[in-house]
């Protein structure tokens, strides 16, 4: 059941009290800051504090992590012949199919950094 509170003329959710109804068995680490509500299955309880420290490293490693690999423009302007190339690729058909690449998040790839010093 989803519990609202009145703010100005709207009502909006504060709390879901069987949120925790969809979990399955086992230990759980809940970790919640302003805009974001982490969610993890623990895996030893015994390392519950290993484990925590390990996200809340994670999470600046990740936020470190985006911020030095934002696109930034490049301080050259393109040749003519260069341009040139580029006004063709963005002519072929259906080439939304080439510039999708996938990798891993930044919030794995931290835990895995993290996980991988530790060992």
């Amino acid at each position: 059941m989803t519990l609202y509170k009145k703010v100005g003329r709207k009502y909006i959710p504060v709390s879901d009290t069987e949120a925790y109804a969809g979990l399955d068995n086992g230990s759980w680490m809940v970790h919640v800051e302003n805009g974001s509500t982490q969610c993890r299955r623990l895996v030893e309880p015994a390392n519950a504090a290993l484990e925590f420290a390990i996200l809340l490293k994670s999470n600046k490693i990740s936020k470190y992590l985006m911020e030095v690999s934002k696109a930034r423009p490049k301080s050259q302007k393109l040749t003519k012949a260069q341009k040139k190339i580029v006004d063709q690729f963005y002519s072929l058909p259906n080439k939304d199919a080439l510039l999708y690449w996938e990798y891993d998040s930044y919030q794995g790839m931290a835990e895995g950094l993290i996980k991988s010093l530790l060992n």
